[in-house]
């Protein structure tokens, strides 16, 4: 039972992670070719600006070193935000707002609660962009793809359990519609992202969970 709550959560911060990642962005269309890092910076300017997005998106697990083999495909709608993330798919609902972590099991009609931790296991925009974009290097990775710019970030931490991330972002309007990190043992998580929006309607409790009657509540707060 705490196995299966706890992969519940785990997989639900997954999502996020890089799903807020993926909110990015916009800038002015340059006269010349952009370098790498600049592409960056315009995917950090354009969240900067706004603070918050929301888009649809489809997240693929590779599943490779389970016995299964098979991947796991999760697809949902994402609003994250400076202040925490509202993640909902069909069988679950995951919501933060970066000081305890909801997550709602729809079956099951149960919703744990837990003290908010970024721990290692799991990644958000900040990792990427913002005050920790220092943390890691920009290089175009020579993918061929005529609409959108394909950047390759590489930590500059040998202890980072992030081998790489790659983002593909629209050439057009600098949006970001995939995402692929891949750890440090090999294994990858693809995020693709679409209906982008950086003007969702956002209030007190989009990043808070409201317990409805009838619901079990598992409270793991410390």
């Amino acid at each position: 039972m705490h196995t299966e709550m706890i992969q519940s959560r785990q997989t639900g911060r997954r999502v996020i992670a890089g799903m807020a990642m993926a909110a990015m962005l916009w800038t002015p269309v340059q006269s010349q070719s952009p370098t790498a890092q600049q592409v960056v910076d315009g995917v950090k300017a354009r969240f900067d600006e706004t603070g918050v997005f929301s888009a649809r998106f489809d997240q693929t697990i590779d599943n490779s070193f389970d016995e299964s083999g098979q991947p796991t495909v999760l697809s949902g709608t994402i609003i994250a935000g400076r202040s925490g993330y509202r993640v909902e798919m069909r069988d679950q609902t995951v919501v933060t707002d970066e000081k305890t972590t909801w997550v709602y099991l729809i079956e099951d009609q149960q919703v744990i609660i837990n003290d908010y931790l970024a721990d290692e296991g799991s990644f958000s925009p900040s990792q990427f962009i913002g005050e920790n974009a220092e943390k890691f290097t920009a290089e175009f990775a020579g993918e061929s793809d005529p609409a959108r710019f394909v950047v390759r970030l590489s930590p500059a931490s040998p202890e980072s359990y992030i081998s790489t991330a790659t983002l593909w972002v629209r050439k057009s309007d600098y949006v970001v519609t995939r995402i692929d990190v891949v750890d440090v043992n090999g294994a990858t998580i693809r995020f693709e992202m679409s209906d982008v929006d950086f003007h969702p309607q956002v209030d007190e409790d989009t990043f808070r969970f409201r317990i409805a009657e009838g619901i079990e509540v598992i409270d793991l707060r410390s």
